[in-house]
């Protein structure tokens, strides 16, 4: 009898170690967001690694470099590759310059490359992209009709800023400068002179 219960109990934590190794096995999977851009006259590509742990890295010149980033910014990046159903885009159309997306995870990758110049471009994906560049300090690729629009508005309100500066420096610059005191013509003089040219007419 005590045999079959150690059996029994053998049994169950045989049950129970595998389950857990499961677990375990499932939760290790590393979901990885890669992206970044490359091409032009050198061919250079500048790949980054956002790990769903909250670590991103940098590939670059064959140096890889660690970023400094919380946890909460790269959750936010995952839910908004799920929000625009990244892995229903499909595109495959790059350029002399490219840039790219790829999703890992589930043991399947799913790759999108584009041309940053192309039109048509779906712009939940290019704000997907300037995100992940912003969250790695890298100016956007691709600027949306919109946001180019509000940099033209700005561009022009610096341009009436700088037209209504530029009279105001102006008018300063002829009322700060004083008159020459070594240039004044002396009253006195100026009467002497009337004085001669009366005398030479009546002459």
């Amino acid at each position: 009898m005590k045999r079959i219960c150690f059996l029994l109990v053998s049994i169950c934590m045989l049950i129970a170690c595998n389950t857990s190794k499961k677990v375990v096995s499932r939760t290790s999977q590393k979901e990885q967001i890669r992206f970044g851009h490359g091409g032009g006259f050198t061919g250079a590509i500048t790949e980054y690694c956002l790990k769903n742990n909250g670590e991103l890295y940098k590939k670059a010149a064959g140096e890889i470099t660690k970023i400094s980033i919380s946890k909460k910014e790269a959750e936010l990046c995952f839910s908004k590759k799920d929000s625009i159903q990244f892995r229903e885009i499909t595109l495959d159309s790059p350029g002399n310059r490219y840039a790219f997306i790829s999703h890992h995870g589930n043991d399947s990758i799913h790759r999108v490359t584009w041309n940053p110049h192309q039109p048509a471009l779906s712009p939940s994906l290019i704000e997907f992209h300037n995100m992940l560049l912003a969250l790695a300090g890298e100016e956007p690729m691709t600027i949306l009709p919109e946001e180019s629009a509000d940099l033209e508005d700005d561009k022009m309100r610096k341009k009436e800023v700088i037209k209504k500066i530029k009279p105001i420096k102006k008018k300063a610059a002829t009322n700060s400068t004083p008159a020459d005191p070594l240039k004044q013509i002396d009253p006195e003089i100026i009467k002497k002179k009337k004085i001669k040219k009366l005398k030479k007419n009546k002459m």
